[in-house]
């Protein structure tokens, strides 16, 4: 069910729904060690606190709730604060097996026959598209522009939530 914007959530809304599964993901940002290491002090960091605040509302109508959640290798301290509020430790494992990313992620989990990951042999040519239209791919033209006012020519394509609760993709 997507309801929007995490901080405008009602959690009385499902207070007469029972929710078997609970999965998600709080702004990685804050917590990186490629970010600002503010953790939930950070303007996204502290997006955990309403996802955790309609997480137990849920977990009020169903105690066996189950739950799913993932981030960023942190600093140990983030880790247990984090980890605090879900109520689980986490288990570190590199998304290369079973994805095209080589990342390292914690996951956070109540499946308690989830302990570890089997290797899926997934190579990033597996995952990706073999056709990508145009629009979605950074040109020569958009670089040499960048290049040409001395801005830093690494481009990243992020999706955003906008105020209005729409989508949008931006380059940065």
């Amino acid at each position: 069910v997507f309801l929007g914007d995490i901080t405008k959530a009602d959690p009385s809304f499902f207070d007469n729904i029972k929710v078997d599964f609970f999965s998600g993901g709080f702004p990685c940002q804050n917590y990186s060690v490629a970010g600002n290491n503010t953790g939930t002090q950070g303007e996204t960091g502290k997006l955990l606190y309403p996802m955790m605040e309609l997480f137990k509302a849920l977990r009020k109508n169903n105690p066996n709730m189950h739950f799913f959640f993932e981030n960023v290798k942190m600093k140990k301290e983030f880790v247990d604060e984090v980890s605090e509020e879900i109520g689980a430790r986490p288990q570190l494992w590199n998304s290369a097996l079973v994805s095209g990313q080589n990342r390292q992620r914690f996951y956070w989990t109540s499946l308690k026959h989830i302990n570890f990951i089997e290797d899926r042999n997934i190579l990033l040519e597996d995952v990706l598209e073999p056709v990508v239209d145009a629009k979605y791919c950074v040109n020569r033209n958009l670089v040499k522009r960048y290049q040409a006012k001395n801005k830093p020519s690494a481009f990243a394509s992020r999706g955003r939530y906008n105020e209005d609760g729409s989508t949008s993709q931006q380059m940065e």
